[in-house]
């Protein structure tokens, strides 16, 4: 064998070592991925069944604060009632969407407040005989009913803290939660499924109301918006259902345009994105708990970033004019139990898509308004923050 053929043979051995090499780091590559894949399925997995056995632990609390609600409603109905009565009643419908309240304890406190305010407690309703004694198409409806007043009372319920109400929307919610109660109309000349239909198709209207109101009353109260209203952390557009065109913070819209170009606004994907020092994160819509927060955290070395829904907040020129408001964390709402892991900041829930905190990260959650989880620190009616303030400080953030 000549050196030619010796160095062509070298040659080929060489590349063949470096195939196989190369083809033990490419499995080795796999099996990680599998493993990571599965660690990520079993992780999915568990945080899936704490949340459901979360929603079933709370859903027949949840039931009760409804029949107490409609049992108001009855006895209210054809009178006038009063300002606590129409509270109550909000802040309870408020707390029956998904992914509110979890919280047993804080259920109950809110039935017995709705309970306080009634005339007699014999007007309560069962909702499981209530619904089986439907037939299935009148049930639907009624389902679809307390659905949407319950969006409805949300924006009701941010627009009464900035001191705004309309009227016609609260009556609406009386008359409606009467009419789900109801095995016929109140002079029994309409049968019950028209007129549910009827309150069904009304709700839309009183939802648009009850839409513009809340936007007026945070442009009063903070300025303003600026930008074209689109809401790109949510995911969802007004009737609850997916929206892919709208969830920008992902990356980018149909376009190619990515969120922060589209916003202005920082887009901050893990923890290691925030500025160094402590932060706080605020998820939901509740922008009167942001402008508290934002206050009360003024000149403490903090800064603040929204999660979800709030990101509106950075349209507002009374939020944005506190430099300690940076930018906006996360993408869609459904990742969040994933991306607060480990996070190094607490979280404050002010709105609904809240799900139950993990372990890594329920000891730095707090929630406040009809938003509650079991061993979740509650911020009340006060609105003092600084139990967040203080374990923010605690935490120390991003070193």
């Amino acid at each position: 064998m000549n050196s030619s053929q010796r160095q062509n043979n070298q040659k080929e051995n060489n590349q063949k070592e470096n195939n196989q090499k190369e083809k033990a780091l490419e499995e080795n590559r796999q099996k990680e991925k599998i493993q990571e894949e599965n660690g990520q399925s079993e992780n999915r997995k568990e945080q899936n069944i704490i949340y459901h056995k979360a929603k079933a632990d709370s859903a027949k609390m949840l039931d009760r604060l409804t029949g107490a609600m409609i049992g108001m409603a009855r006895a209210c109905h054809g009178e006038l009632t009063s300002e606590a009565m129409d509270r109550a009643l909000i802040a309870g419908l408020f707390m029956i969407g998904d992914d509110v309240n979890f919280d047993a304890a804080a259920i109950q406190r809110q039935t017995n407040m709705v309970r306080g305010m009634k005339k007699s407690m014999v007007l309560e309703c069962d909702m499981d005989e209530l619904m089986a004694a439907c037939r299935p198409d009148e049930a639907a409806v009624k389902s679809k009913i307390l659905t949407r007043l319950s969006s409805i009372a949300e924006d009701s319920y941010h627009a009464l803290a900035l001191k705004r109400d309309d009227q016609e929307v609260i009556g609406f919610l009386y008359d409606a939660l009467f009419a789900v109660g109801s095995d016929g109309s109140p002079d029994g000349s309409v049968a019950v499924s028209g007129r549910l239909i009827g309150i069904s198709e009304m709700a839309d209207d009183i939802s648009i109301r009850a839409e513009k109101l809340l936007a007026e009353a945070n442009a009063a109260a903070f300025g303003e918006p600026t930008g074209d209203g689109s809401d790109p952390a949510d995911g969802q557009n007004d009737d609850g259902q997916n929206d892919s065109g709208s969830d920008l913070v992902n990356g980018q819209n149909d376009s190619g345009q990515t969120a922060e170009k589209m916003t202005g606004v920082a887009m901050i994907a893990t923890p290691d994105g925030v500025d160094p020092g402590p932060f706080i994160i605020v998820s939901g819509d509740d922008l009167k708990d942001m402008d508290m927060l934002l206050q009360q955290s003024a000149g403490r070395g903090i800064n603040i970033y929204t999660h979800g829904a709030m990101l509106s907040a950075h349209r507002y020129p009374g939020l944005k004019k506190h430099p300690h408001l940076k930018g906006h964390f996360g993408s869609d709402w459904k990742n969040q139990q994933e991306e607060f892991t480990d996070m190094p900041g607490p979280v404050i829930f002010t709105g609904k898509h809240m799900l139950p905190p993990n372990s890594s990260y329920k000891d730095r959650a707090f929630t406040s308004g009809p938003v509650a989880f079991p061993g979740v620190m509650h911020i009340f009616d006060d609105k003092d923050f600084s139990p967040v303030i203080d374990r923010a400080i605690e935490l120390g953030g991003r070193m």
